[in-house]
């Protein structure tokens, strides 16, 4: 496919910023790359843009380390097919993450919030859209569903979400402890273990990857269900993996969203991704 890049410089909040764009000729949908933010630290973000007037903009959360790299190519893609379908949508690295300002070390469930609200804001602004919706993959959707939880009504798409802060911290573990053992430890470090170490030297290694005690400690009692509230709205929750029927906790979480009188879709895909492992 033959597009088009450019690039422009943009006047906004009375400062100058380069703004990298793409069009693609043959549908006229636009991507705009460049560096947003209402604070002194920027993030990196693009915008995915119909060629015409937008109908409705999709703001799209990504999972963090390891599993932000594995699903990038993917959220590219989607924002792509969203713009060709009449569709705005955002993607963007929260600070302390990929080109964004900042460092890991400062990142807290409150600022992926925050990160989260102030890209939602960039894409109204740049396209004039009132009709939102949410989606997330993994840690992803735990923040899209807190974000979700302040627009009522905001339809929300979750693509194998951390049900809860404490199970997703679980499995990340579980990638070093399998490690370990591939390694030729006779014994993974427990859990408990490598809890201890993060809260010792406030980061812990995970196969490369650091999982700081600021975004641990902030992110302790969160989960899907509270993070959205009792509001209504359409869900669709996609899981992925070996089952061929929704899990436990994903079937408790459709009751939970029914009874309080969401209208839910689910779809199963049954592949096995290892989101921890090259």
């Amino acid at each position: 496919m033959t597009t088009t890049s450019t690039i422009a410089p943009q006047e906004t909040a009375g400062t100058r910023a380069d703004v990298a764009v793409r069009i693609d000729p043959r549908t006229g949908v636009r991507e705009e790359v460049r560096f947003f933010g209402p604070d002194r630290l920027k993030m990196f973000g693009c915008l995915h843009l119909p060629a015409g007037d937008p109908v409705g903009g999709v703001v799209i959360c990504s999972s963090i380390q390891a599993e932000f790299l594995k699903n990038l190519r993917r959220e590219v893609l989607l924002g792509r097919a969203l713009s060709q379908r009449g569709i705005a949508a955002v993607r963007w690295h929260y600070r302390g993450a990929g080109n964004s300002d900042g460092s890991s070390e400062d990142m807290t469930f409150d600022t992926m919030h925050a990160d989260t609200e102030a890209a939602t804001r960039w894409l109204q602004d740049a396209t004039g859209v009132e009709q939102l919706a949410f989606a997330g993959t993994r840690w992803g959707g735990l923040v899209a569903a807190t974000v979700a939880g302040g627009h009522p009504g905001a339809p929300l798409a979750l693509w194998e979400p951390a049900a809860d802060s404490s199970r997703y911290f679980r499995e990340v573990f579980r990638s070093r402890q399998i490690r370990e053992l591939k390694e030729g430890s006779q014994e993974a470090t427990s859990s408990s273990n490598l809890v201890d170490e993060l809260n010792e030297s406030g980061t812990l290694d995970v196969l490369g990857y650091s999982i700081d005690k600021p975004l641990y400690d902030s992110a302790q009692g969160h989960t899907l269900a509270a993070g959205l509230g009792d509001g209504t709205r359409p869900i669709l929750l996609i899981q992925i993996g070996r089952n061929k029927t929704l899990r436990g906790e994903y079937r408790k979480l459709v009751t939970h969203w029914e009874e309080t009188g969401s209208s839910v879709s689910t779809h199963v895909v049954e592949e096995e991704l290892a989101w921890w492992f090259a």
